[in-house]
């Protein structure tokens, strides 16, 4: 989604370190603290290498932690201000048609999103690049009727799509 030229494995074990974590900063959303630890585990072999260390770090974090890095990612249809939400959530909220839908479904799916956080106490979250207005308010609706435990592992699954599909539009 990005009109900047992928880098190489190579090319990324090389960044100086500031470079690194401007570039990976919000590869798991709002996330910083993520690309500076992972920097840290520089030369990766491969891209896929690279990749798994950032699902490694989600991985490793904790009940807390985890609810902490959903609590990062912005509700769907809320407020979509570029000082609110990151330039990758903003931009695939577009793509998914969220910020064009009609007023009936913005209004069913803030509605389903207040219902979904008061139940979990934390965001729904989905990988909306690969999905659609409608494949979302399905998928909300039927999460809704998880437990809390399926629904953190569930979430979780979703950041690190949306962590790989973003690394997938910086690096070969």
């Amino acid at each position: 989604m990005t009109s900047r030229q992928l880098l190489t494995i190579e090319e990324v074990n090389a960044l100086k370190f500031e470079d690194f974590e401007s570039l990976f900063r919000n590869i798991i959303e709002c996330c910083p603290e993520a690309a500076q630890k992972i920097r840290l585990k520089r030369p990766f072999n491969n891209t896929i290498e690279f990749e798994k260390s950032f699902h490694n770090y989600i991985d490793n974090l904790d009940e807390n932690g985890k609810e902490i890095l959903l609590k990062k990612h912005p509700q769907l249809a809320g407020k979509v201000y570029e000082d609110e939400i990151s330039e990758e959530s903003q931009n695939e909220q577009k793509s998914a048609g969220i910020n064009s839908m009609d007023e009936e479904y913005k209004h069913n799916l803030k509605n389903l999103n207040k219902e979904y956080e008061n139940k979990f106490a934390f965001p729904f979250v989905i990988c909306v690049r690969e999905n659609t207005v409608i494949t979302i308010i399905k998928e909300i609706q039927r999460r809704l009727m998880n437990n809390r435990t399926n629904e953190l592992n569930n979430s979780i699954e979703e950041v690190k799509k949306i962590c790989s599909l973003r690394l997938n539009d910086i690096v070969l």
